[in-house]
């Protein structure tokens, strides 16, 4: 099939956030299902937060940047609809061998011995854990399991830490992973250009002073920097962040990321910070 999509959870060698990957594999399956760019103005623009299928993704701090459009789901209806016949109904009962684990399943590394026991020899062919062996785990199931099918050491890591959360280590006594803890909101990420909010990278800097960010537009030498605006939109408000005080750690002005958007959409900022 060519119908198909690729993202990335880097640009320009940065990691991006876990939000705003989460909303492009959104907005690319929109794609997917026959969904175009929303338009710029009408009833599924949106001022207040655009919606999922807008041509380009920012901070994300409004319910709607991750939701349909009504056009989007209006050409999406029309999509299932032409395309109705290609569907096939669900497997509603899990099945073992399928390398997926399911319902009660413990693992499931496949039907045939040999590439099962190549796969995971913690798991045995009717999908539980071999016991009979001393095993009590799967590593490719549990992230606090060995790779001797044994429950992992205490402190052992399993989830890294992150801008956003702290890093998770194992007890000792289970082979799940304990869940992250959330840094406090409002510490600074995504090298100083947003804020933590329940452990995601989502609330622009701007946007705790109460403005929004916007697009610089000019003079060229501030195409690339992180500009901010009020909320009402008026486009002579958008001001380099500097000039309202917002600095970077090192105390010198914000830039935007390679690959973002620039001067309107009209471009994008380079690793020169030239748009």
């Amino acid at each position: 099939s060519f119908n198909s999509l690729l993202v990335t959870h880097a640009n320009f060698g940065k990691r991006l956030p876990r939000d705003v990957v989460t909303a492009t594999v959104i907005h690319e399956l929109g794609h997917a299902f026959g969904a175009p760019h929303d338009p710029t103005e009408g009833p599924c623009f949106s001022d207040i937060g655009h919606f999922v299928m807008h041509s380009f993704t920012g901070y994300l701090n409004h319910k709607n940047h991750f939701e349909f459009s009504p056009c989007s789901l209006s050409a999406i209806s029309e999509t299932v609809l032409a395309k109705s016949s290609c569907f096939e109904e669900a497997i509603k009962e899990p099945k073992c061998g399928n390398f997926i684990r399911e319902a009660k399943e413990e693992c499931d590394s496949g039907a045939e011995k040999e590439a099962c026991d190549v796969i995971d020899e913690c798991c045995g062919l009717d999908c539980r854990i071999n016991r009979t062996q001393g095993f009590h785990c799967s590593p490719q199931h549990s992230p606090c399991c060995s790779d001797s099918c044994h429950v992992a050491t205490a402190s052992s890591l399993c989830l890294p830490e992150t801008e956003c959360t702290f890093a998770s280590y194992c007890d000792g006594n289970s082979s799940s992973c304990p869940r992250s803890t959330h840094k406090p909101n409002g510490t600074a990420c995504h090298h100083g250009h947003g804020h933590c909010s329940n452990g995601a990278c989502s609330v622009s800097v701007c946007h705790l002073y109460g403005l929004e960010t916007c697009q610089c537009a000019g003079k060229r030498r501030n195409m690339c920097k992180l500009c901010c605006a009020c909320p009402d939109g008026r486009p002579e408000s958008c001001v380099p962040a500097i000039e309202l005080d917002i600095r970077s750690s090192m105390g010198g002005p914000l830039f935007l990321d390679p690959g973002q958007h620039c001067d309107q959409f009209r471009g994008y900022c380079n690793e020169q910070r030239e748009c």
